[in-house]
């Protein structure tokens, strides 16, 4: 086989590596964001397929995962997709929004949706999502804790 063979032939698996991941991943967040939907039929924002990059308590040996992120009147609620796990912030314990690059030592090198709360021990702690629309979802977050 020739180099130039070799080449294409390893292109097409690494496509056909990618297409067996992102079609799945597409229909689950199609599926869990008409959940989020039902679930929560009044909330102010649901944004399929955030990319949660931890808690700060959880330290930093967790692993990313995609999830729906929901804003609500109350909460932010965001579930992830994989390991099923729900995480609830409610408005009234956020201390501060911010836009990092980086958290838990874990960067995709654009801006993050960072949010610093007080958990229900009192304790200050945080989680940060990459998410599409960052400027909307913060300022919507911005616009439900006033």
């Amino acid at each position: 086989m020739s180099p130039i063979e070799l080449t294409l032939v390893i292109i097409v698996l690494v496509l056909l590596i990618i297409a067996a991941v992102f079609i799945p991943l597409r229909r689950v967040a199609a599926q869990r964001a008409q959940a989020a939907r039902e679930r929560f039929p009044n909330a102010k924002l649901i944004v399929p397929g955030a990319n949660f990059f931890g808690q700060e308590s959880g330290g930093v040996m967790q692993m990313r995962g995609n999830g729906t992120l929901v804003l609500t009147d109350s909460e932010l609620y965001f579930e992830r997709w994989v390991a099923r796990k729900e995480y609830r912030i409610p408005l009234n314990a956020i201390q501060a929004i911010e836009t990092p690059t980086s958290f838990l030592g874990k960067t995709n090198f654009r801006p993050l949706l960072k949010v610093v709360f007080k958990d229900e021990a009192g304790h200050t702690d945080s989680m940060a999502w990459l998410v599409r629309d960052l400027e909307g979802v913060k300022r919507a977050l911005e616009d439900a804790r006033r």
